[in-house]
């Protein structure tokens, strides 16, 4: 029975390396498409940011055109 035994203990590592190995083949391609994720994620990020920037001098310059009222009342306050 021994000998039967160190063969089917055998077999076993076997599968476990295989089953190991498919893991590992798993585990890189989750941190494959985890790493796609952040890629995208940082670049819709980055997107955002620069239209962020591109609209501030646009924005400011409406706001400035939005609150000449805003001005005249406080310089009539000041005056008073």
């Amino acid at each position: 029975n021994r000998s039967g035994a160190s063969l089917t203990t055998r077999d076993v590592s076997q599968v476990n390396k295989d089953e190991s190995s498919a893991s590992n083949a798993q585990i890189a391609d989750d941190v494959g498409s985890n790493i796609e994720q952040s890629i995208h994620s940082k670049t819709s990020m980055v997107s955002q940011h620069e239209s962020i920037h591109s609209n501030r001098s646009g924005a400011s310059l409406t706001t400035r055109d939005a609150n000449p009222d805003n001005e005249e009342k406080r310089s009539t306050s000041n005056a008073q």
